[in-house]
């Protein structure tokens, strides 16, 4: 079922940015280096996704967030130049520590699609600081561009389902049915 799947979840964004924004207009004006950038920070943004979705499957929520900072952390490193960038650093670590509950435990498998996420998401990030800095592209139009193009990427596969879901239940589910699930209207 597409509401359940996290290739559909994760299309549903790139659309509907993708027409607020319409950057096919800015795509357009890209020199063809620059529409390769901004392609890839697309695919890395599908693919990035996908092992998200699949590695929180299979762990916690924690330790998948506390790996998928660990790259973060490394570029804030290198780039940090002053001692005021190495204690917002030294306080982002700590943060991310405190608020992830950290405990490494669970299928290898899961702990696998974690660091493959990790390891896309500091890759996502410096694609996306390429494709502000080399053009016509506007930030926002940059991102609407890559999500498109993650849109694209993901539709005709979406994302493997790592186990059956159940079918989700809307707003307008709850209030039109009513005791164990019986219709009222």
């Amino acid at each position: 079922m597409c509401s359940a799947s996290p290739g559909c979840a994760s299309r549903r964004p790139g659309a509907v940015f993708a027409l607020w924004r319409r950057p096919w207009r800015e795509f357009a004006r890209l020199d063809r280096q620059g529409r390769r950038t901004l392609v890839a920070w697309g695919l890395v943004l599908a693919v990035m996704n996908c092992c998200f979705y699949l590695s929180i499957a299979r762990l916690p929520l924690g330790p998948v967030a506390a790996i998928e900072f660990l790259p973060v952390i490394a570029l804030a490193a290198a780039g940090a130049r002053t001692v005021r960038n190495g204690l917002a650093l030294a306080l982002a670590v700590t943060g991310v520590y405190l608020l992830t509950g950290v405990r490494f435990e669970g299928e290898p498998v899961g702990i696998a699609f974690a660091f493959a996420n990790a390891v896309l998401f500091a890759l996502y990030i410096v694609l996306g600081h390429r494709v502000a800095q080399r053009g016509p592209v506007s930030g926002i139009d940059g991102l609407a561009a890559s999500m498109l193009a993650a849109t694209v990427a993901v539709t005709p596969i979406g994302c493997p389902s790592p186990k059956p879901h159940p079918p989700r239940l809307t707003t307008a589910d709850g209030l039109t049915r009513g005791p164990r699930g019986t219709r009222r209207v």
